[in-house]
């Protein structure tokens, strides 16, 4: 599992990353995208952390309209 886990390459990660967690989240733990966004703020990596009061799908009308909103800033601000 090491092999294939995002957290082994986090060192070469240098682009602005925007993690979008769902905080009932039962596929990936939460503590997961909280353990990568500090790694990568802790290396100044730009970064950010949203969390919303959701499940892995993010499906809630108001969750899914806010994360392509905040998706389009994130895109904004780093093209």
């Amino acid at each position: 599992m090491w092999e294939k886990s995002p957290i082994r390459y986090i060192e070469n990660v240098k682009i602005p990353i925007l993690f979008i967690i769902g905080k009932n989240d039962r596929r990936v733990p939460p503590s997961q995208g909280i353990k990568c966004y500090n790694i990568l703020k802790a290396r100044q990596v730009p970064t950010r952390l949203i969390f919303y009061d959701d499940g892995h799908a993010l499906t809630k009308v108001d969750v899914e309209a806010d994360v392509y909103i905040q998706c389009m800033l994130w895109i904004k601000q780093y093209l």
